[in-house]
């Protein structure tokens, strides 16, 4: 489903150039569960930003189901990761002046699913998270966990079928990690 052959990815910071991969490959199979660690700064959020086609790699390829994401236009990266892809960002990046039902609607609006199947779904996912009595909440009155857990609901919305996740548990108690 997933592969990465000889990816570099090279950001530019004023005059310096920044190497954050360099000649990459890995592929990951259908159903497989990988988790990446590393020191801060090693590339594990670009490696990310590259699977989740968020980002494109200056050189190699990026394959998801054998679609070539640098040859994607954004509106074409924007239909493959809303159909593809769950993102659970350490920093939640939640909508603060949506409640937490409508920032797990949010991406199920993208792919244009009727407002009551919203709904239900987005409700049925915080229960699960365990925020059912949370649902009209907004983030500014959620604590991190449950912001956490917000997020969490949230990238399940769309059933992806590759769930990207960095550093998922960071603000979540032991029993609810």
């Amino acid at each position: 489903m997933i592969k990465l052959e000889n990816v570099s990815r090279i950001y530019q910071m004023g005059k310096t150039l920044v190497p954050a991969l360099r000649g990459l490959s890995l592929e990951i199979a259908d159903g497989e569960f990988v988790a990446i660690m590393g020191p801060s700064g090693s590339g594990k959020s670009t490696l990310m930003h590259l699977i989740g086609a968020l980002d494109t790699p200056t050189q190699g390829q990026v394959l998801l189901d054998g679609i070539d994401i640098a040859q994607q236009n954004s509106n074409q990266l924007a239909e493959l990761r809303g159909k593809k892809v769950g993102f659970v960002f350490q920093t939640f990046n939640l909508v603060p002046t949506l409640s937490a039902l409508k920032n797990v609607e949010l991406p199920m609006i993208f792919q244009k699913i009727p407002r009551k199947e919203r709904y239900e779904k987005a409700r049925r996912l915080l229960e699960q998270v365990g925020l059912g009595d949370r649902l009209h909440h907004k983030p500014s009155e959620l604590s991190g966990g449950e912001c956490q857990r917000v997020a969490i609901a949230r990238a399940l919305a769309n059933d992806p079928e590759i769930l990207l996740a960095d550093e998922p548990t960071g603000n979540l108690d032991a029993e609810s990690g």
